[in-house]
């Protein structure tokens, strides 16, 4: 059977129709796709003969395709007696109205929009009339490329709006149907026939490679393959996946570490063959980690000028106080107290041989302790007042001259007592006092200062405490104490007696130098790295390490969590072997080669074609084939002489927006579709010269299928209008309005400035004779506003006739000079002008707020009615004329 069918698909020659080579081609395409699929996983094939018999997949055959992806069922593989025949039929689906939106922006919802179902439909709105809100409800229930973030919005004025929502009547072959649209509900999906191009579609096809519109069935099956079957199955297994990694608590799925720290990238790395062992060692810190993790939270928590102040004054005290342990500890070391020996003994030596001098001289003294210390402070006392206030001119003792006196009793001085005086200065003087002198001096020194280097007791625990505070090393601060205490009881048996043994002194430690220049050192680092810049290389390193440090102490609490991570991804990677088979990259790249085959060929000559109709053809642009995902073909817009270049950064706006709707139109030409087309407002950005070259492709459009366009630009309307006279197209007219509160409100005839002449003549008459009665009943306030709202439009529609009598040759819209239609111009007469300039300008004097306010009547409706004949006469007395010239 296979061979037979084999055999029915042969090439046919190029010279044949394209439908008849496109169906051969196809036909061929499906034969290799046959043979394509005998290599692809079991599951695939099954896949696409289930998909070749039938429009889609199910629930139920995604199950059995799952079985046989796990290996527990068998498959059955496609075979060409799978295939159908790929000729298929596209539906015409054409759009009748909008009715019933609820919800939708400030849309009133008992409004309908219709559209005529052939030819062209204009709906036309000023900004904020809510024309916007009803094409928003079209490019969600159709087939638009909005972003996504472009939503439909309910009423921000409502208290509690609901999901907004309409109701969309349309044709599919001429058979009427309705559908319920819903926000973020998927509508019918015969409504994603209709394509609808707005200001945002433009910028995805100028920025974005997008799904081809048109797809022949060999690629429909990749697609379906891809988008459907291989993302169904990777869906479930990803379920089971996800099972296990929902198990994944919040502290591993949301890691509070550092991406660059071990730990970060331990954890980043995390897998089934992940060493526990190393997790468990990497979360223990050290004392020294958890001081200096302590220190560098402070340090680069504050502010780096306060830090850094903070820092020096902690090392300024540190230092101070270990300058007076330092002091204390070295002014009684052995050398010192060996030194203060050899001080006291000298001393001792010399002051043995003054008394021993002393108790000679004065043996025969009638007072004892001659010499003595304490009679030698009463001697220098005496020398002192002698030589200050008794005797100032004499050397002390004074025992010559007229009347001497002992100077601390005043007798007179006997020959005796002046030999004592003289007999103890000579003593005092002689070199064996001055030598004990001089080394008593010499030892009470070093006592003093020995005296000057003690730690108050009461001082100790504040020392302790303050170092403990900026050290925290129990141990040192301890060595520290001893020290103290040691020193105090050498200072005290020294001070208490100089001479005592070396051997009584209690031991002393040794000062722990360089434990203490370790914090001193590290406050030097710190300080110098938080006084360098910010970005500094000092600084990094500092918050890197800080980094690392905390991400630590992060692991060491959830250590539990990420050593049964470890085990769960073991499991999720044996999970995810299996999941490799759906990966659709070999299914997209046949997509890919099919499309150039049966698609992009034709899609570009379309492009290009578009390009010229809307004279853009100039910027030098084409369509190029981009990459393929899910089996689905993309295009992008490139420029031919840099296809590497973004189109959206050369172009300007305008000229982006032309190229975007060229790719629109060439999109839609490859399907076989004549569904509806909707453009929102395409001329955004646009001059007017591709205005009008878009409304004259539009137009042209609209000859084959009905085409939609909402505006807010009056000339673009017009434009639309002349194209459809020009080609013969029917055309159609809505206006949506504003009212108080709500938008959206619909009506079947165009805006009034877009009205002709002289149905806005007939209006006005209409007006007058529904509102005259006002006048009759004497309600001044009501025929106020009428005769107001009457002479503007007067004033107004005055100005529309005279453009209207010089259109045959120029109009405001227009971009050219008609010189066929100049004889219609020279029928105007000099009575035509005078007649217009004092009909408009008595319009201008029908109502003035002075005269109303002054008391003067207003303008009753005979008044009116004159000067509403006055135009309608006019205006027809030149038609008329202009009519008998008008060229052939």
């Amino acid at each position: 059977m296979e061979a037979n069918i084999t055999s029915q698909l042969k090439i046919v020659p190029y010279e044949e129709t394209k439908d008849q080579e496109q169906k051969n081609d196809e036909a061929v395409v499906l034969a290799e796709l046959v043979e394509w699929a005998a290599d692809r996983p079991a599951w695939q094939q099954d896949a696409l003969r289930r998909l070749a018999t039938q429009n889609d997949l199910d629930e139920e055959d995604i199950d059995e395709l799952l079985q046989v992806a796990k290996g527990i069922e068998e498959g059955r593989p496609i075979t060409l007696n799978d295939i159908k025949d790929p000729a298929a039929m596209t539906d015409t689906v054409i759009l009748k109205g909008i009715k019933n939106a609820q919800d939708v922006n400030a849309l009133a919802d008992d409004q309908v929009l219709s559209f005529c179902k052939s030819g062209l439909t204009i709906i036309y709105g000023d900004n904020g009339s809510g024309k916007s809100g009803y094409a928003r409800i079209l490019k969600k229930a159709c087939r638009s490329r909005s972003p996504k973030h472009d939503e439909v919005l309910p009423n921000v004025y409502k208290q509690n709006p609901g999901i907004p929502r309409a109701e969309l009547d349309y044709l599919v072959n001429g058979n009427a149907c309705s559908a319920q649209w819903q926000h973020h509900e998927v509508t019918n999906p015969a409504l994603s026939a209709i394509s609808v191009f707005d200001s945002a579609t433009a910028n995805i096809h100028i920025n974005e490679a997008n799904d081809v519109a048109y797809m022949p069935f060999p690629m429909q099956l990749l697609s379906k393959l891809g988008n459907n079957a291989c993302s169904s199955l990777k869906g479930r297994l990803n379920d089971e996946v996800k099972a296990l990694e929902n198990e994944t608590p919040a502290t591993i799925k949301n890691p509070k570490c550092s991406s660059n720290t071990e730990v970060g990238k331990t954890i980043s790395a995390l897998n089934g063959s992940t060493d526990k062992d190393a997790v468990e060692l990497l979360c223990v810190l050290s004392e020294d980690e958890l001081t200096s993790l302590e220190q560098l939270k402070t340090d680069l928590a504050a502010d780096p000028e306060k830090t850094v102040n903070r820092l020096r004054r902690q090392k300024s005290m540190i230092e101070a106080n270990v300058f007076l342990i330092q002091g204390i500890r070295g002014a009684v070391s052995n050398e010192k107290i060996e030194n203060l020996h050899q001080l006291q003994n000298d001393y001792a030596v010399k002051r043995d041989a003054a008394t021993a001098a002393a108790q000679d001289l004065f043996k025969k003294e009638p007072l004892p302790d001659i010499g003595s210390e304490i009679w030698k402070e009463l001697w220098e006392a005496a020398r002192e007042y002698s030589e200050q206030s008794a005797y100032p001119d004499n050397a002390f003792p004074v025992t010559e001259g007229n009347d001497p006196r002992c100077v601390l009793c005043h007798q007179e001085l006997s020959d005796e007592a002046a030999g004592r005086l003289t007999r103890f200065e000579g003593f005092v003087k002689d070199d064996t006092k001055a030598k004990e002198s001089e080394a008593k001096v010499k030892r009470d020194h070093v006592i003093s200062e020995l005296r000057a280097t003690d730690i108050p007791a009461r001082n100790i625990p504040h020392i302790i405490d303050a170092l403990r505070a900026e050290v925290g090393d129990e141990d040192l601060l301890q060595t520290l104490r001893k020290i103290i205490i040691q020193a105090k009881l050498r200072v005290r048996l020294l001070t208490d007696d100089p001479s005592t043994d070396l051997d009584k002194f209690p031991q002393i430690e040794t000062f722990p130098a360089a434990e203490v220049n370790r914090f001193t050192q590290s406050l030097t680092q710190r300080i110098v790295a938080l006084e360098s810049e910010k970005d500094s290389d000092q600084r990094k390193r500092l918050a890197q390490e800080l980094r690392g440090l905390q991400d630590r102490e992060w692991l060491g609490i959830v250590k539990e969590d990420v050593l049964a991570e470890v085990d769960r991804r073991g499991k999720i990677e044996h999970l995810k072997a299996v999941l490799k088979d759906t990966n659709p990259s070999q299914i997209t790249a046949k997509s890919t080669e099919i499309s150039e085959r049966l698609v992009t060929n034709a899609l570009r000559d379309k492009f290009a074609s578009e390009i010229d109709k809307l004279k853009v053809s100039k910027l030098r642009v084409e369509l190029q084939q981009g990459k393929t995902s899910y089996g689905v073909p993309h295009f992008k817009v490139s420029l031919i002489a840099n296809p590497d270049a973004s189109v959206g950064m050369v172009l300007s706006e305008g000229e982006q927006r032309c190229i975007a709707l060229a790719a629109f139109l060439a999109e839609q030409a490859t399907t076989q579709s004549r569904a509806a087309l909707v453009f929102d407002d395409p001329v955004s950005s646009l001059d007017h010269n591709h205005r009008e070259a878009v409304a004259e492709r539009l137009v042209g459009e609209a000859k084959e299928r009905q085409v939609i366009v909402f505006t807010h630009h009056i000339g673009f309307l017009f434009w639309l209008k002349e194209a459809c006279t020009a080609q013969g197209v029917q055309v159609s007219y809505r206006c949506v309005s504003r009212g108080s509160g709500k938008a959206g409100f619909c009506h079947q005839n165009p805006p009034a400035n877009a009205q002709p002449v002289e149905d806005v003549i007939e209006g006005i008459q209409k007006r007058l004779d529904n509102e005259k009665i006002h006048h009759e009943r004497g309600n001044q306030e009501q025929w106020h506003l009428t005769v107001r709202s009457i002479k503007d439009q007067l004033r107004d529609t005055w100005e529309r006739s005279v453009e209207k009598t010089l259109s045959p040759v120029v109009w405001r819209f227009g971009n050219k000079i008609n010189t066929k239609g100049l004889a219609q111009v020279t029928v105007l007469k000099m009575e035509d002008s005078v007649t217009m300039r004092e009909a408009y300008g008595r319009c201008s004097r029908l109502l003035h707020s002075e005269s109303f306010e002054a008391g003067s009547p207003l303008p009753d409706p005979d008044q009116i009615q004159t000067e509403i004949d006055t135009l309608k006469n006019w205006l027809d007395e030149i038609k008329r004329r202009q009519d008998g010239v008008r060229p052939k």
